[in-house]
């Protein structure tokens, strides 16, 4: 190889190294500083209940929502494959993929640890 294409061929492999460089850093510092959108980071912004009565509203809809007082936390992050995605946290954590038709004040009153009777549905849809 003669010295003229030699040097040709250094000056392509050369650019072509300093455009990777230069666009790879590009999008380092844009991902860096990129903020994400407010339903990224918290999904119940906005949507908290502060009281049970507010809880149950959301509950029979299965809209999101979320509640705690210290001792209970409540979370309902909506529809997921049809069923309605809970959680509850009173002394253990209970998820719960619940059925639309289940929704009732009773099962919230079963999921918050009152005796309503409904046990066997808990113990079906929730681990």
């Amino acid at each position: 190889m003669d010295k003229k294409k030699f040097i040709i061929l250094s000056l392509f492999v050369i650019g072509f190294v300093a455009i990777i460089l230069i666009s790879s850093r590009t999008y380092k510092v844009d991902s860096r500083y990129r903020q994400p959108a407010e339903t990224e980071t918290d999904p119940f912004q906005g949507k908290e209940c502060s009281d049970l009565e507010c809880v149950a509203d959301r509950f029979l809809n299965c809209k999101i929502a979320s509640y705690g007082n210290g001792k209970i936390t409540v979370l309902i992050y909506g529809l997921v494959d049809g069923k309605c995605y809970v959680k509850v946290s009173k002394d253990t954590t209970k998820t719960c993929y619940l059925s639309q038709k289940n929704l009732s004040i009773p099962l919230l009153n079963q999921l918050l640890g009152n005796d309503e009777g409904l046990e066997n549905v808990v113990a079906q849809e929730c681990r």
